[in-house]
């Protein structure tokens, strides 16, 4: 009697532990474990996505495990002109630069272009497609009057383009014009030679800076590429610091022809004014 209580009692427990294991729907095989799969082929195998209370967050994230083998979240840095480096750390692409900036002239690179050619723009001004930036590389224009404008701002007036004696004008540095933005002319037979990419910095083209002083936001830094300026005596001031004055992006050959030549800067809570509601810059924003 004694010996079939204790049988009844072993089966008890084999069942239990039966019942037990059928949980994962797979048993151990060879040391390995199964999670909806009886045969594993892993120390863990799971047929199926998995959840964990501790990686749960606001939003989707990297998941990285640390020295001692826990998986932990990895946020994304939410700038779009970061990347994963080596270190673990976001930060600026390899070879753009300690600043993060790489080419000044043209931040977002030149992986992907697609070059393009824009004609009849009086008539049909280009529009930039959604998360895409334009840069324009060079304008051809015969005249001394024509014009080429961001969404109606003038931004070049003149010759350029045109080989002819004592015209050979040329832009030192790109026009660039964010998505939603429009680029037109004012006459259908000059035209523009640029590319589009893929839009990490914020263009900004900023006219009536007399009357309307532009601040840089916080956390920000304006990059002129271009000054209009068809004003002998038009001024560009930083913070109060006079950094330009006079004609710019103007290839009238009746007149000196004066540019930027490189870019100008202007840091976080700094404010750019003009004594010239006509003067008109062209550049981007970016974090520092």
């Amino acid at each position: 009697m004694k010996q079939t209580s204790t049988f009844r009692i072993s089966q008890a427990f084999g069942f239990i532990l039966w019942a037990i294991m059928s949980l994962f729907t797979g048993l151990v095989w060879g040391q390995n474990v199964g999670i909806g799969r009886n045969n594993p082929l892993e120390k863990l195998h799971v047929a199926g996505w998995i959840r964990s209370d501790s990686l749960a967050g606001p939003d989707s994230a990297l998941v990285i495990a640390d020295p001692l083998g826990t998986l932990r979240r990895f946020p994304f840095s939410g700038d779009p002109a970061t990347v994963l480096l080596g270190n673990g750390n976001w930060g600026p692409p390899p070879g753009s630069g300690s600043s993060g900036y790489g080419d000044f002239s043209y931040p977002d690179g030149f992986d992907g272009i697609t070059p393009i050619s824009l004609i009849n723009l009086q008539t049909t001004p280009y529009v930039v497609p959604a998360g895409k930036n334009l840069y324009i590389s060079q304008l051809y224009s015969g005249s001394a009057n024509e014009t080429f404008r961001v969404d109606g701002k003038v931004v070049y007036r003149g010759f350029t383009g045109f080989g002819s004696a004592g015209r050979t004008q040329h832009l030192d540095q790109p026009i660039i014009l964010g998505a939603g933005q429009a680029f037109s002319a004012t006459a259908n037979d000059v035209h523009g030679n640029g590319f589009l990419i893929n839009s990490n910095v914020t263009p900004r083209t900023i006219n009536n800076l007399s009357s309307t002083p532009y601040t840089v936001p916080a956390g920000k830094v304006l990059v002129i590429l271009n000054f209009y300026s068809l004003s002998s005596g038009a001024t560009l001031v930083i913070n109060g610091v006079r950094m330009f004055y006079g004609y710019s992006n103007w290839g009238d050959s009746t007149n000196e022809y004066q540019n930027l030549g490189d870019v100008l800067f202007v840091g976080p809570g700094q404010t750019l004014t003009s004594n010239d509601d006509a003067v008109v810059v062209n550049g981007y924003l970016r974090n520092p």
